[in-house]
């Protein structure tokens, strides 16, 4: 059961204008607290408790403090351990959050369309990020650990600065050979690869198969090989090392850019599926048959004539190889006409 916690304790002395604890919302189970909600007309500054009736708050619930327009900065205590999908989305005034060191895991969208938020600090503890955790948040000073430095763009992070962070992470870490680094960055690819192929069968089915992305962010994140191990064979490579280093360059600006090219191509889809949604506006009839056509795979749809008749016929063929096929002389013919107040006919082969 929510329950709002009925208490007039304020946090600390945050304020005239400070958020408290009567704006939270939660839930208890098994002894572990959940925010669950926040009043959205709380304003100002919220530091989240770290128990609550004796018990310890351990996560954020998903969609907790969205649409909490006028929240500023909000401390998170170290009891937290995971945030929620969307948690704090459209938290338009928010300029300042403290996410504790024992944070493991951010869900999908926690922080998009935080339009004020420019800095923030993930820390190493956190192993799991969502797909589009900063979209439409203008960061643009953001500590991340390493594992993440190829995902930058898909967690929602301007490609400048995802190149940026990339190239921060290279020169830490010294010099490694082409091969070895390759490697690396062709299995982290893969893994965005398949998270791109995840995200074309979301827009096919408009969100119906809710999987989330970040569980295949978990993936690239264990997927930190170390290259402090790789430096081990520098040495024997003292004369190639720097047009190895620049080869890997040229590689990671194609690889953000590519990525930046599937963010693109991503919103595009999303535009085709909002005008789909609103009833094809603007479009012919004969360009919505076939959007209904081509989302039912071995499906045809028949238009009849003025009479609302129709005749289908079908061909049939043969062939020894599947390569080369013949007609041979047979066929199928069948009249068909529609019922009163019916418009068109459609068949499929089973």
């Amino acid at each position: 059961m929510v329950m709002k916690v009925l208490m007039t304790l304020f946090l600390f002395a945050l304020g005239v204008n400070a958020a408290s604890l009567d704006d939270l919302g939660y839930t208890t189970t098994g002894g572990k607290v959940i925010i669950t909600d926040c009043d959205e007309a709380a304003t100002g500054e919220l530091v989240i408790p770290q128990t609550i009736e004796g018990n310890p708050v351990t996560s954020i619930g998903e969609q907790a403090f969205g649409n909490c327009f006028s929240l500023t900065n909000i401390t998170i205590p170290d009891s937290i351990v995971s945030i929620g999908n969307q948690t704090f989305e459209s938290c338009y005034s928010l300029t300042n959050i403290t996410l504790p060191d024992g944070l493991t895991s951010i869900g999908r969208a926690a922080f998009a369309e935080c339009t004020s938020l420019t800095n923030i600090t993930i820390p190493d503890s956190v192993t799991s990020i969502g797909f589009g955790c900063f979209t439409g948040s203008p960061i643009t000073n953001l500590e991340i650990p390493s594992r993440f430095s190829l995902a930058l763009t898909y967690l929602g992070i301007s490609p400048e600065l995802s190149y940026q962070k990339l190239m921060e992470f290279t020169a830490s870490n010294g010099e490694t050979t082409a091969d070895e680094t390759l490697e690396a960055f062709s299995q982290n690819l893969d893994v965005l690869n398949e998270n791109d192929q995840f995200i074309g069968e979301q827009l096919t089915t408009l969100g119906q198969n809710d999987i989330s992305i970040g569980e295949q962010m978990t993936i690239l994140g264990e997927n930190d090989q170390s290259i402090s191990e790789q430096m081990a064979t520098l040495s024997q490579n003292d004369e190639t090392i720097m047009t190895e280093i620049n080869a890997m360059k040229a590689q990671l600006q194609t690889l953000v850019a590519a990525v930046a090219q599937k963010d693109a191509e991503i919103a595009e889809k999303d535009a085709e599926i909002a005008e789909l949604k609103q009833g094809g506006e603007g479009q012919t009839l004969e360009q919505v048959l076939e959007q209904v056509q081509d989302a039912r795979l071995g499906s045809v749809i028949l238009n009849p004539d003025a009479e609302g008749n129709m005749t289908l016929k079908l061909e049939i063929e043969e062939s020894s190889d599947l390569s080369v096929w013949e007609n041979n002389g047979e066929s199928v013919e069948v009249e068909l006409s529609l019922t009163e107040g019916k418009k068109f006919l459609r068949f499929a082969l089973k």
